[in-house]
């Protein structure tokens, strides 16, 4: 999941879950906007998993996900600041997904001029 689409995710999240949304119905409802299969099918297995009764730390455990998140989401579950912390996360991955592409554009003028040179 690229830094966009947990930027994403976890504002969805955050907003249901300050509508009184439970964690299990808000990822269910998520899962439905990803394009890729692959980041869907681990949304919908950690909703089966929470739903199982499943604690948050240990759902979060085995998916492909970065460590800094499942380590940020365990602190946020486990000190009752879920909301907080999912809002935080979702300016932070925000930031890195901006910062990624203003990168990625500042890269592309460089490689075509020195195309440009040797051809």
């Amino acid at each position: 999941m690229n830094s966009y689409d947990l930027a994403i995710l976890n504002r969805q999240l955050s907003e249901m879950l300050e509508t009184g949304v439970p964690l299990e119905q808000g990822l269910r409802q998520a899962a439905k906007s990803f394009r890729k299969a692959g980041d869907r099918r681990e949304l919908e297995a950690l909703e089966r998993d929470l739903q199982e009764g499943v604690p948050l730390e240990e759902a979060i455990a085995p998916r492909r996900l970065p460590r800094f998140y499942k380590n940020m989401l365990a602190v946020g579950a486990s000190t009752d600041t879920l909301i907080t912390v999912l809002e935080s996360l979702a300016d932070y991955y925000n930031e890195n997904a901006i910062l990624r592409s203003r990168l990625t554009g500042l890269l592309v003028y460089p490689a075509i001029v020195l195309v440009l040179l040797l051809g």
